[in-house]
């Protein structure tokens, strides 16, 4: 295999962005049952294949040449734990003042318990509920449930990384299998479909969220794999793709308004979504405006997935008994404060380097460990 030349995936970055911002809308207007919002939940699939691609591009090598496991899990960690850890700081308050206003199963303690859960990266099992809805893994910031699974499928990286080709498409595809599985046997247990595949979020279907990982991983390692390849690198060059053309078809995908009985979400997980990866690795975009569009939004793609929930829980807290939020419309405020908080929180957690300062912290004491084990 050869190695292709190191450079910055802006069409990929792209994407991760319209696919958080697609995300929020989703979360935001679920309720109202738009005919465009029944797939959008791909959108985290489409995360996780991307994550698989992307982890094994900048870890591959360098766990090859000598990177240790504790070093490397210590980068993880250090990555994805500011912003979860701020987001259930913000998102916790919001979510103990939901529980005084509506009937909820909830006590102080069961409160206070997942607080504690959450500020670790755990999720809070529990069956209890406010008002009629069952909680999600975790209250105060409900996305964040395939974050952790995210975090189990990056400390699962080098295990997967070490085998070989062979046995890697082995594995994708038996997750796909059981991934499928899952999806008949939720369906047509409990939603009367053939198949549905939106789990892991919820107590009730978190065994869901496994075979979403794991299929979704393993096949962007996959195609990072093929993309590294001489065969890819060949037709990488001579691939040509407009990036707004891409940008509209992930969107197209994702608003796609037609469940199928679930066999859309399934074809567009397997197929559509490993696709745009591939075509979004290999495009390149020709224009400043471009570059700095994907760039931006990128960067914004994780502070807003984390932190959109807790500033919706805000302004819903603002226009509830009848406020009018000095008169801007309920949605432009929650999208507006999700965007200026999500910019705030990433800004300063840049700016304080916190995400270096932890990854060395951590290092520094797993190395420590381990030499007092030596």
């Amino acid at each position: 295999m050869t190695t292709f030349t190191k450079h910055r995936f802006h069409v990929l970055d792209g994407m991760r962005g319209l696919a958080a911002v697609v995300v929020m809308a989703y979360h935001w207007f679920y309720h109202e049952h738009f005919i465009f919002l029944r797939n959008p939940f791909i959108a985290v699939d489409f995360f996780f294949i991307l994550s698989g691609f992307v982890i094994c591009y900048a870890y591959g090598t360098r766990i090859d040449q000598g990177l240790s496991i504790s070093d490397y899990i210590a980068r993880r960690i250090g990555r994805l734990y500011p912003l979860m850890f701020t987001s259930v700081l913000i998102g916790a308050p919001f979510f103990y003042l939901s529980t005084l206003t509506a009937e909820t199963d909830f006590t102080i303690r069961d409160s206070l318990t997942a607080f504690a859960q959450n500020l670790f990266m755990l999720p809070y099992l529990t069956g209890k509920k406010v008002g009629t809805d069952i909680i999600a893994l975790f209250p105060g910031s409900g996305p964040l449930w395939s974050i952790f699974f995210e975090l189990i499928a990056s400390i699962s990286f080098p295990l997967l990384f070490r085998l070989s080709d062979r046995k890697l498409r082995a594995f994708c595809l038996c997750s796909l299998g059981v991934l499928i599985a899952s999806a008949f046997l939720r369906g047509f247990t409990g939603h009367g479909r053939l198949l549905n595949m939106d789990g892991g979020w919820g107590v009730e279907n978190f065994f869901g969220g496994f075979p979403r990982i794991a299929f979704g991983f393993s096949c962007g390692m996959l195609l990072y794999k093929l993309r590294q390849g001489t065969m890819g690198t060949s037709r990488a060059a001579s691939f040509r793709a407009n990036p707004w053309a891409l940008y509209a078809a992930l969107v197209g995908i994702l608003i796609f308004p037609s469940y199928v009985q679930g066999v859309y979400p399934i074809f567009a997980v397997s197929v559509l979504a490993p696709a745009l990866v591939w075509y979004g690795s290999v495009a390149t975009c020709h224009s400043r405006f471009t570059i700095i569009v994907s760039e931006f939004l990128g960067w914004l793609s994780y502070p807003l997935y984390c932190l959109h929930w807790p500033a919706f829980a805000a302004v819903r807290g603002l226009y509830a008994d009848g406020g009018n939020g000095f008169g801007v419309p309920e949605p432009v405020a929650a999208f507006g404060a999700a965007v200026v908080l999500s910019i705030i929180v990433g800004v300063l957690i840049d700016r304080l380097g916190l995400q270096k300062k932890l990854t060395d912290l951590l290092i520094r004491i797993t190395r420590r460990v381990a030499q007092a084990n030596a």
